[in-house]
Order: structure tokens, then sequence, then C-alpha cells
């Protein structure tokens, strides 16, 4: 009984928490069509002054995470400059937000997590998401990183072509990975495939392998029939 109590008051203030960031996004107006509610009762949710009831708040989740729902929202957050930069910053000011991504993408079958054993990514954009990533399913993370860290050290290490033509070098520690290894290879975004396919190098020399990839956004689906990989994505 205590547990099912706990649970309601979770899964209710979880629901307050994400009106409160959807609010920073949408007008009350945009969150009444979105979501099927009254502004004047969305804006006592938000406000504090009334908590959704377990059932509304069932509903509100629910709702969100329908992958065409988040996808919206996440889509709202992206921005491309004119230099074709795509910026996700803001993502991360909404840590709830993107929690209900991830356990949206993480129940796609191409992500169950019985198919990988550990999480990987490549320093620096990625890492925020594969940590969030990895807590939520409990899986130890892995991260790629872009220089030697110590002397003491080996590593795998694996050449990469960056956007200006320049080669630079991936380097991932042997003592992290063992043979038989499973991945769940995770970043914000996928542009060409090129980190993807050294990580994958890198990994398979050591004995592993990727069974998969998570990411926010895939600028170019061209990568996904290269790889050969099952890929979950929102945009």
């Amino acid at each position: 009984m205590a547990t099912q109590k706990l649970n309601a008051i979770q899964l209710r203030l979880t629901a307050v928490s994400l009106l409160r960031d959807l609010k920073s996004i949408y007008t009350y107006k945009q969150l009444s069509q979105l979501l099927g509610f009254p502004e004047s009762l969305l804006c006592r949710y938000v406000s504090g002054t009334t908590v959704p009831s377990e059932s509304n708040s069932q509903i509100i989740i629910e709702k969100l995470s329908n992958p065409e729902v988040i996808a919206s929202v996440v889509h709202e957050l992206i921005s491309i400059e004119s230099d074709g930069y795509v910026d996700t910053s803001k993502i991360y000011l909404y840590p709830q937000l993107l929690e209900l991504s991830l356990n949206v993408l993480l129940t796609n079958k191409r992500c169950s997590a019985d198919s990988y054993d550990k999480v990987i990514t490549v320093v620096q954009n990625g890492v925020p998401l594969a940590a969030l990533v990895a807590h939520i399913t409990k899986k130890p993370l892995v991260i790629v990183k872009k220089r030697k860290e110590s002397v003491t050290q080996e590593y795998y290490e694996e050449p990469i072509r960056e956007s200006d033509g320049s080669i630079s070098f991936l380097y991932l520690r042997k003592d992290l990975v063992q043979k038989g290894d499973r991945f769940l290879f995770v970043d914000d975004l996928i542009r060409t495939g090129r980190t993807l396919s050294s990580v994958r190098k890198l990994v398979e020399r050591a004995g592993g392998v990727i069974n998969g990839a998570l990411v926010l956004i895939s600028v170019d689906e061209s990568f996904s029939s290269l790889q050969g990989l099952k890929v979950c994505k929102l945009l």
C-alpha cells in the first residue's frame, strides 16, 4: 500500500514537472491543444494551485510518451544555424522532458535493453545523453576519448576524418571492453556516421560488437544502411 501511494505521488509530481518544462516552450493555448486539457486547469497545475489527479497525470504522461508528440516537442528545442550547425543545447535545459524522450526511444525494440550490455559514446556532446541512458537502463557507460589521458593505460585507437578534412584519432581504453561485450552507441546527433563507424571499428577490434544506436537527431538517413545497425531516433 505504501509503495502504491509513493508511486502515485511520484507520477503526479512527474506530470507537474513536465508541464512546467512545457510551459517554457508553449503557451497555455498550445498546451491545451497538445494535451486536451482546459487552459485554466493547466494554469493551476503549473502554478501549483492544483495538483493533477493520478488519472490526469497518467493521461498527460501517456500523451507526451507518444513518439510523434515528444518528437514535436524536441523539435521546438532544436535550432539550425546559417552555417549548418545543429544546436541541441536547449534540450539539456529540460531534464524531465529529455528523460521522457529517452524512455520513449528505449521502448523501441531496436534499442531493447536485452540486446546490449554496455552504453558507449564519444566525448563531448554525447556524454550527457549517454550518461542518462546508462542511468535509466542501469548499464555501464564507456566513453571514447579524443586523446590519450594516461601513459600508463593501453588504448585501441582509430583514425577519423573530421568535417574540415583533417585526420584525428579516437581512443578506447583496453581495460573497459571485454571480448563479447555488446554495446548501444548513444549520441545527440548523427550527420555522416563517421564517428559511429570509427567507434564500431574500435569495439570490434576489442572483440565486442555494437548492436544498435540511439540518437535524438539523424541529419542523413544514409548512414543507417551503410552501417547496417538498428537505429532509434526521434527526429
